[in-house]
């Protein structure tokens, strides 16, 4: 080969090398693809990392499934959304969570059910609550909150609160007792 040859074969190799080095990257195709689908929003896992634009090439005509409108749809939920998709709904009625706390078998769900209604100053759930914080069921015994709850129960006229607000108090320790609120 002659130098103009061996010049034209340099200048080829080169410039193949320069293309291959401005060509986007798997990532930067990634995220421009995720762009388009997203209306130009990333996901915000993807967000706070920085990426060079890549040049926008004609998008392809493609027919859509009901499962990719499904994928669509799914992508476009925010995180807190995507975490209760995520969380299983338990559908269980009052009774099933009752006899899951009476066998020592409450789920956190059930549990988490049962302070929300207690919350709502519901008497079945206060007093269940009561009782498992006195016994200890699925939870860790905790006599000062367990006599806090009868004694919310005994106001809003669940029968045997008091009863129990009483025999709660007597199990309790000196000490315990010196730390309950004056009623």
């Amino acid at each position: 080969m002659n130098k103009i040859q061996l010049i034209i074969v340099a200048i080829l190799m080169l410039s193949a090398n320069t293309a291959l080095a401005f060509s986007p990257s798997l990532d930067d195709m990634y995220r421009e693809m995720l762009e388009e689908e997203r209306g130009g929003k990333l996901p915000l896992y993807m967000s706070s990392k920085t990426s060079t634009k890549v040049v926008k090439t004609k998008k392809a005509i493609s027919v859509s499934t009901k499962s990719e409108k499904r994928r669509t749809n799914i992508a476009n939920v925010t995180n807190k959304q995507a975490l209760e998709f995520s969380r299983p709904k338990p559908i269980r009625t009052w009774n099933d969570i009752v006899t899951a706390v009476q066998k020592g078998k409450a789920s956190p769900f059930d549990l988490a059910k049962i302070k929300e209604l207690a919350a709502e100053k519901n008497h079945d759930a206060l007093e269940l609550l009561a009782w498992m914080n006195a016994n200890g069921v699925s939870m860790k015994q905790n006599l000062h909150n367990a006599w806090a709850l009868y004694s919310q129960a005994a106001q809003l006229g669940v029968p045997k609160a008091i009863k129990n607000a009483n025999a709660v108090y007597r199990a309790m320790s000196d000490y315990q007792i010196t730390t309950l609120p004056p009623y």
